[in-house]
């Protein structure tokens, strides 16, 4: 169901080959744009929370696991570049692009809606495309750091346990994962 489509899975091995990605990996995943807002708002989603908090946790998974390549899937420049500033004993990769389409308060999936139905300027291949990139890369990763309370990070952690057939070692900032905190049947603890 979510094996990657030739040109997709040629451009993630190239991706890969231009990053130096190699196993084993910590995969990162923060979503501070659109979401923020929401969350500040809501009764029940949980705060965004800070770059720091993460670091925290991917320090200490690469001292328990001995890792220091770590892939960072983000809508925020400022973490990328405060992972690499902060961890320059690590090999810190993310996609590079342009992150500004993400700045903004308004939910993506609305802004792209929006664009294609007025005809606005916003390069939604682009946009599609990253979002593809970067959970196909997070899914080759060896250890996953985020939070659940996101449908991308629980998704990330799926594809690993498919992937994989075991559970992989994992932190959620936030929320347990869904299922009452159980993982799926087919999963097996590591």
């Amino acid at each position: 169901l979510m094996t990657p489509n030739q040109m997709l899975a040629l451009k993630v091995r190239q991706i890969k080959a231009m990053l130096r990605f190699t196993s084993p990996v910590i995969g990162v995943h923060i979503r501070h744009g659109d979401s923020c807002l929401d969350a500040s708002l809501s009764t029940y989603r949980p705060p965004c929370l800070p770059t720091e908090d993460y670091l925290t946790q991917v320090g200490e998974m690469s001292a328990r696991y001995g890792i220091t390549n770590v892939f960072l899937a983000s809508d925020d420049a400022s973490a990328i570049a405060t992972f690499r500033r902060s961890r320059p004993d690590m090999h810190v990769m993310s996609l590079e692009m342009d992150r500004d389409v993400f700045d903004s308060n308004w939910y993506i999936e609305y802004r792209m809606k929006a664009a294609l139905d007025s005809g606005a300027e916003m390069d939604l291949e682009a946009v599609a495309e990253s979002t593809a990139l970067d959970l196909a890369l997070l899914a080759d990763c060896d250890i996953l750091v985020g939070t659940f309370s996101s449908h991308f990070s629980r998704l990330a952690l799926e594809l690993i346990v498919a992937r994989t057939g075991q559970v992989p070692p994992y932190v959620s900032l936030d929320v347990p994962y869904g299922l009452g905190g159980r993982m799926p049947p087919y999963a097996q603890d590591q």
